[in-house]
């Protein structure tokens, strides 16, 4: 049950994001997806005592670890707003596909 409501949790801030932009929604979602992944690794996710005691190559090793999640994460809202953006625009799929064609 994890397994399902983690996916969840993890695609809602970048649809709710999509739903909710007028304007670039993707891009929106995108940065909901990479701000709130960084703030929620960094607090929650890393064992800071550790690095900090390690010295400097250590925090660096961290803040990249840090932006890869980030930009993973931001990658999955990014998509999870474009979906959001689709379903706003109330198109039938069909009709989408025609204008891709087109």
């Amino acid at each position: 049950m994890s397994s399902p409501i983690g996916a969840l949790a993890s695609l809602l801030p970048g649809f709710v994001a999509g739903w909710l932009a007028r304007r670039n929604p993707i891009l929106v979602g995108f940065l909901a997806g990479l701000l709130g992944n960084v703030i929620y690794s960094a607090i929650f996710l890393t064992q800071w005592q550790p690095v900090l005691e390690g010295g400097p190559l250590t925090v660096a090793d961290v803040a990249l670890r840090l932006v890869f999640l980030g930009v993973s994460w931001g990658l999955v809202s990014a998509a999870a707003a474009g979906t959001a953006q689709f379903l706003r625009s109330n198109k039938p799929i069909h009709a989408t596909c025609e204008d891709a064609r087109a």
